[in-house]
């Protein structure tokens, strides 16, 4: 066995709202890696907004697809699929949790969630938290 020493060893920075709010304009490989380091507990999430109306949406499990639109739009096909864009491709969506609901699939969701094309994902604070993380020596 190997014994490591005390000067190696790094505290873990904090898990802070911040860090878990997706910013879409970071790679989806970035933002794929964010959702799968944070779930189950404390979860990634994002904000929805259509016409003045925000929503939380949690997403516990993603994949990376190759769609190219602008950062934070979102794609769908009103039935199976659900996926918002990044910078050079785009997270698919597999389950999730929208406030106030329970968590479910992405099938289970786009039955009682109308007209996903309207809304686009806003804000996000993950891609500068983690720069800012970056920078600083423990």
């Amino acid at each position: 066995s190997f014994v490591q020493g005390s000067e190696v060893l790094k505290p873990a920075p904090k898990l802070t709202p911040e860090l878990q709010h997706i910013c879409w304009d970071d790679t989806a490989v970035q933002v794929h890696n964010l959702i799968r380091g944070l779930s189950p507990y404390p979860t990634a999430f994002t904000t929805l907004e259509k016409d003045g109306t925000r929503t939380t949406l949690k997403i516990f499990k993603s994949s990376i697809i190759d769609a190219h639109a602008e950062p934070g739009t979102v794609l769908s096909d009103g039935r199976t699929f659900l996926a918002v864009a990044t910078r050079h491709a785009a997270v698919s969506i597999e389950d999730l949790q929208l406030s106030g609901k329970k968590r479910m699939g992405v099938e289970e969701f786009l039955r009682g969630f109308r007209e996903p094309e309207a809304w686009k994902a806003v804000g996000g604070t993950s891609k500068n938290e983690l720069e800012r993380l970056r920078a600083i020596k423990y």
